[in-house]
């Protein structure tokens, strides 16, 4: 259904506003004698999040970083920028020893015990992966610093050595490709989306990203086949089936 209005958005004309300030590490807003501070805690749910803190209320606002005291609105690997939202995190508990108000995206409110729990908890997890090599974190910087072609010639070598000291992650990959095609990188997601499964060619999610890529590159016919592969792989796929109804249509 969401997918449907957004379709019927498009087609009628739908313009998307982009914002007309951005920043790089924090922005201080002033609303009358409210100070509401914008900082951005690196890559996590998405490429860009911030938190928003309003000390006069003590008041914290997260979105999707948080869905309650136990769990995070993101899968936890290299590809997340941990130690950023730790810092950001220790910052606004130091500064405040009054009890403040957490509100993530989803759930119940939090309070300051429950931020410091979950922040502790990603601190653990995010130890796990020391000194662990991730194929995808590096295939993502090597395309923003050499290119797509160079990331994915290299990527492929990495996949095919016999002995290896990097692993590959199905989550990892699919994090990539919605970065890629969240910044307007079409054909970087494409690639990267064919790459996944042949990485994971029993996976039902790569080739549900993939059937994705080739609806916003108008291969329809191509995308039609890969929700079909996901279907067949995952049949209780509600999100292939969904799209299916639009495409055969």
């Amino acid at each position: 259904m969401a997918r449907q209005i957004l379709l019927e958005d498009l087609e009628s004309g739908f313009q998307v506003t982009i914002p007309g300030k951005t920043f790089r590490d924090s922005l201080i807003i002033t609303a009358g004698e409210l100070t509401i501070k914008l900082l951005h805690v690196g890559k996590a749910h998405t490429n860009h999040d911030i938190v928003v803190f309003i000390p006069e209320e003590k008041l914290v606002v997260t979105g999707d970083l948080f869905n309650d005291q136990n769990s995070f609105g993101f899968s936890i690997n290299k590809m997340v920028d941990a130690d950023r939202l730790i810092r950001v995190t220790d910052k606004i508990i130091h500064a405040n020893r009054e009890e403040l108000l957490i509100i993530p995206g989803h759930g119940e409110f939090l309070t300051s015990d429950d931020l410091l729990n979950l922040r502790n908890l990603l601190q653990e997890r995010d130890n796990e992966f020391s000194g662990r090599n991730s194929a995808v974190a590096t295939l993502e910087k090597m395309i923003e610093e050499n290119g797509l072609e160079f990331a994915l010639q290299n990527g492929r070598k990495l996949l095919h050595e016999i002995e290896s000291d990097y692993y590959w992650s199905e989550d990892e990959l699919s994090i990539l490709q919605q970065r890629l095609q969240g910044s307007g990188k079409i054909t970087a997601g494409l690639e990267v989306c064919k790459l996944a499964v042949e990485v994971f060619p029993h996976s039902a999610l790569a080739y549900d990203n993939l059937g994705g890529a080739y609806i916003r590159t108008g291969e329809i016919n191509r995308a039609r086949e890969s929700y079909e592969r996901s279907l067949q792989l995952s049949p209780y796929n509600r999100n292939a089936e969904e799209v299916l109804k639009i495409l055969r249509q």
